[in-house]
C-alpha cells in the first residue's frame, strides 16, 4: 500500500491535508506529522511512532515543508530506506497531484 505522509513545522501539513480532502475528497491514507507542537514531543519520536504503525513492506511518499529545515533533515535519515521518497517544498498542487 502507499501512504502519503506530510511533515511540517507547526500545523501546516494538518492544514494542508485538510485543504487537499476538500479538493479530492478524503483519503484514509494521508498522515500528518506536526513538529514542534507539543512539549515533550520529539520529532524523531513522532516519525518513529508513525513508521512504526505500517508494515514494512508499505510504501511512502513523504513530503516536507522546507528543503534543508530540521524537519525535512530528520526525514533524510531514512531515505536510504527503498520503500521511502522524499519531497521538499509542500504546496497544495503537489500533495493533490500525489493524493491522485
Amino acid at each position: 500500500m502507499q501512504r502519503l505522509v506530510l511533515a511540517s513545522h507547526g500545523y501546516l501539513a494538518e492544514g494542508m491535508k485538510n485543504s487537499a480532502q476538500i479538493i479530492v475528497g478524503k483519503s484514509a491514507k494521508i498522515y500528518t506529522i506536526c513538529a514542534y507542537v507539543k512539549e515533550g514531543i520529539t520529532l524523531e519520536s513522532q516519525i518513529n511512532e508513525l513508521f512504526d504503525s505500517f508494515p514494512e513492506d508499505d510504501e511512502m511518499i513523504v513530503v516536507t515543508d522546507i528543503f534543508g529545515g530540521s524537519v525535512n533533515n530528520e526525514f533524510m535519515k531514512y531515505i536510504s530506506n527503498p520503500q521511502i521518497r522524499l519531497i521538499a517544498g509542500m504546496n497544495l498542487a503537489l500533495v493533490i497531484t500525489a493524493m491522485s
